[in-house]
């Protein structure tokens, strides 16, 4: 297979050049985008192995500094890019080990002892998953504190998550790479809404799935819920995996109108996550 020509620095300045010519047909969005979000996942997969971290979480990082448009007057983009890709990572990880953000490891402001979730008395899910007091009838939500979510039960609920997707038109294999990409966030960021901020930004997701800006956060709102406060804790504004792990049955979750039209709308164009 030949070397692309964005695999050189001025090769990579004319693409970014290319992307921001509103003239010119190549786009983040096109193939052009999703050829360079794979080559950045294989060049930056070794990088992102030594500091434990997925090997798309790099490639995002690379697409973010892409994005200013101050790198195409560096002399040499790549090496700009593999400096703060390295430095994003090793911030990442340090704030997983220190348990608190990223920015607040890369700067050391405020940095905490570590103080895991089975700490405390209780997380984001049990406040999610209990939803609004019933009433007096005896039935009342789901309560669920941490520990109480089993692997198994997480596993079930995105395969559960796959049909529902599969049966709206969604592919398989693209079904099972968007969960799983959106749930290695959810799980690092700890909370629905941070994770939603930082997949709302990720290029490389939607690169893979040739699915556009509108398409992706529609996927987001129906996976992660409504990013907005005030309807958190609105069953529809709950995301479909914090439902079914409520004990929502997917055929219930399919009665939910909004969230099927955007998921039948975002079916992915790229051949290569069909199988």
């Amino acid at each position: 297979m030949s070397t692309p020509t964005f695999s050189t620095p001025e090769g990579l300045r004319a693409l970014l050049r290319r992307f921001a010519d509103p003239t010119d047909p190549a786009s983040w969005d096109g193939p052009d985008g999703a050829a360079l979000a794979r080559f950045c996942i294989a060049r930056f997969e070794r990088m992102a192995r030594k500091f434990r971290q997925p090997r798309e979480d790099a490639a995002s990082f690379a697409f973010e500094v892409m994005c200013d448009p101050h790198l195409l007057q560096a002399d040499d983009p790549w090496a700009v890019v593999t400096t703060a890709v390295r430095r994003d990572l090793s911030a990442q990880l340090m704030g997983e080990s220190l348990l608190c953000g990223d920015r607040t490891a890369r700067h050391g402001v405020d940095v905490h002892d570590p103080q895991r979730i089975t700490d405390r008395d209780w997380t984001f899910l049990e406040v999610h998953l209990a939803g609004p007091d019933t009433g007096d009838d005896g039935q009342h939500p789901r309560q669920t504190k941490a520990g109480d979510i089993a692997p198994v039960e997480l596993q079930a609920a995105v395969d559960d998550a796959v049909r529902l997707f599969g049966s709206l038109g969604w592919p398989r294999g693209a079904a099972r790479f968007a969960l799983e990409y959106i749930g290695s966030r959810l799980e690092l960021a700890g909370n629905p809404a941070t994770a939603f901020e930082y997949l709302r930004r990720d290029k490389v997701a939607r690169a893979r799935l040739d699915i556009d800006q509108a398409a992706w956060t529609a996927v987001l709102t129906a996976v992660l819920g409504s990013p907005h406060p005030d309807r958190a804790l609105v069953p529809a504004g709950r995301g479909m995996l914090l439902r079914m792990l409520a004990g929502c049955p997917v055929d219930e979750v399919l009665t939910d109108p909004a969230l099927t039209s955007a998921l039948a709308s975002s079916v992915p164009r790229d051949k290569a996550v069909r199988q």
